[in-house]
């Protein structure tokens, strides 16, 4: 399957997810500098075969539970939590999703800005930059804005692909 193809299938596979955790999850908004730095974590901990849950714990990740009961055992998604910021994985897909909010429309410019300078330049772009995708280090990477002009938020996906350019 193509990497893009893949991400896709990711992305789509825990989509509904972070819309419906959002307003229960993310209390408050992020700075783009620290949605930058969680997108950072995300692909510091992917590896070929997985999120390496680990790694992610280690640079500060606290992993949420997923059931009424406090359980994680047997759950099919795992999310993490960072300040007001959430990462989903599933626990055998090479890759990871951040959602986070942020303070206004604005803020949207910056936190690209950020992104460009942390992953370097898009290799696509949807006009008015509402979709972003980058190919780096073996690595898928799509921004997209979310949420309400009243209340923006914002996905970033990512994934390891062996094909990437």
């Amino acid at each position: 399957m193509r990497a893009s193809a893949r991400l896709s299938a990711i992305a789509l596979m825990l989509a509904p997810v972070p819309a419906a955790a959002q307003g229960s999850l993310i209390s408050q908004p992020s700075e783009p500098e620290v949605i930058v730095a969680a997108a950072q974590s995300c692909r510091d901990a992917t590896t070929p075969e997985r999120l390496d849950e680990e790694r992610l714990m280690a640079s500060g990740w606290a992993r949420a539970s997923t059931s009424e009961s406090g359980s994680n055992a047997s759950a099919p998604l795992r999310i993490f939590v960072r300040s007001s910021i959430l990462l989903f994985a599933a626990p055998s897909a090479p890759g990871c999703i951040v959602s986070a909010r942020l303070t206004d429309v604005a803020r949207y410019q910056p936190l690209v800005d950020g992104l460009v300078a942390a992953f370097g330049r898009p290799i696509r772009a949807a006009p008015h930059g509402s979709s972003i995708i980058w190919s780096f280090d073996n690595r898928i990477m799509q921004f997209e804005r979310m949420g309400s002009r009243a209340e923006p938020g914002v996905r970033i996906s990512l994934i390891y692909s062996r094909s990437s350019q």
